[in-house]
């Protein structure tokens, strides 16, 4: 009688192995899917950030390249608008080309800040004065439309007379 037991008892376990593993089998496949998810999640970030990178580095070059021009040329400069009141969020004035090419839009604009007489102390006091610009580039970085906009001034040194 005690084998016919022990034979039952032996059946009636053979079901529980099978739920018990696919249940640890189940939670196996859902912490492998979490884990998949969360290593997607973290290569669109980093490629989100190598975008925007990107980007800037390219309004950077851009910037620099229409900075050149215009150190190299500048017959440009007097006919820049006046700058906005406010803050640079948008710069008026037509669009100067495209300085460098870049992997997206790239749009420079440039305006006119106003002048500073009396810049240079000394013997050249009232003779010089300081023309201020500024530069804007606003590029779209064609991976992932990453968008980048840096505003730059500077100044040129011209004879207080305007000639």
């Amino acid at each position: 009688m005690k084998g016919t037991q022990r034979l039952r008892a032996r059946h009636r376990q053979r079901g529980a192995i099978l739920a018990v593993a696919l249940v640890v089998l189940l939670l196996v496949g859902i912490m492998g899917a979490a884990t998949l998810r969360t290593a997607r999640l973290g290569l669109a970030m980093a490629g989100n950030v190598q975008a925007r990178q990107q980007a800037f580095h390219l309004a950077e070059a851009t910037l620099e390249a229409t900075l050149a021009a215009y150190a190299a040329d500048a017959t440009a400069l007097p006919t820049a608008a006046p700058c906005p009141a406010g803050g640079p969020s948008t710069l008026p004035g037509e669009a100067v080309a495209d300085a460098v090419a870049i992997p997206g839009d790239a749009v420079t604009r440039l305006c006119f800040r106003g002048l500073d007489a009396g810049l240079v102390p000394g013997s050249s006091a009232g003779r010089i004065q300081a023309a201020h610009y500024e530069l804007q580039a606003d590029v779209q970085a064609s991976a992932r439309g990453a968008r980048s906009v840096l505003v730059r001034g500077f100044h040129v040194l011209q004879p207080a007379d305007g000639s």
